[in-house]
């Protein structure tokens, strides 16, 4: 998709976002997936967000084999539009999803571009006969210019009181900090990512602003219907951040009896449909 200000690449390979590039200057917004540090830009998460205990996802007493963040990420979609201004994907449920994940779904995901800003629709759409249980979030690492995430911010919309969610190999394990106190910046820098992500549930901002200090470089996101937040970089890089917009989050260390009762868990009637969606304006 391209337009005067922008110019953005789509895999249909989960549907990733992997390049929007400043067509003034050249400069490109997106983690360019470096293999040695971390070979993805923006997956999509789904059918789960996070881990869940053993790699396994209970469902009426059979456990499926379930890996990190789930399996969109690296399925083939098809392209059902494609525009200068609006691509849209599709994933439905198919013999080789059905083996871990046994609903039928259609997962619909459809890019819009607006001057300087990508929105981004997600549609889960029930096709069983039967209620489904799914997350769904947003995983874009954002290059910091100059590697220098020492310097950057992330503003929220509104000040907040708020511990991180501490994390065990990928589980919460129910220790929690306290990282904001009616405060509405959070500085960023590496150390920040010693204990894995920043996971917030529940806040008050739909609205957040990663910022580099004396400079004119800022990415904007605002949420709609995505209701947690993960920050992450690799531990020790200063090169890239993520910022995650979740309906869901990773299982406790005690991990979970059935799907159906997995905390952040989303369901569905047979028919029905949920929507979220996510805008993110960049400016350098």
């Amino acid at each position: 998709m391209k337009n005067q200000w922008l110019h953005i690449y789509i895999e249909s390979k989960g549907a990733e976002v992997k390049s929007v590039k400043d067509q003034e200057t050249g400069y490109e917004y997106m983690w360019q997936a470096n293999p040695e540090v971390w070979g993805r830009t923006a997956p999509v998460l789904f059918p789960i967000v996070g881990k869940v205990k053993n790699n396994q996802l209970l469902i009426d007493g059979t456990a499926y084999p379930m890996g990190q963040h789930g399996f969109a990420r690296d399925a083939l979609f098809n392209t059902i539009k494609k525009t200068d201004n609006e691509h849209v994907f599709k994933l439905a449920s198919n013999a080789h999803t059905l083996e871990v994940y046994p609903y039928h779904f259609e997962l619909e995901i459809a890019y819009k571009l607006n001057q300087r800003t990508l929105q981004c629709i997600y549609k889960i759409c029930n096709t069983d006969s039967k209620e489904i249980y799914f997350s769904i979030g947003a995983h874009p690492g954002f290059a910091i210019p100059d590697n220098d995430l020492n310097s950057c911010i992330l503003l929220f919309e509104k000040p907040e009181t708020a511990s991180r969610m501490l994390l065990s190999q990928g589980l919460f394990d129910g220790r929690s900090k306290p990282l904001l106190n009616n405060s509405n910046t959070l500085s960023l820098n590496t150390q920040l990512f010693d204990e894995d992500a920043v996971v917030f549930h529940q806040l008050q901002s739909k609205q957040f602003t990663l910022q580099k200090k004396d400079s004119p470089f800022s990415i904007q996101m605002v949420t709609n219907g995505l209701t947690d937040l993960g920050i992450w970089s690799q531990k020790g890089s200063a090169a890239f951040v993520c910022i995650e917009p979740w309906c869901g989050f990773a299982d406790s260390t005690d991990g979970h009896d059935d799907v159906s009762t997995k905390p952040g868990i989303l369901r569905l009637k047979p028919g029905d449909s949920f929507t979220c969606n996510y805008a993110i304006s960049f400016h350098s």
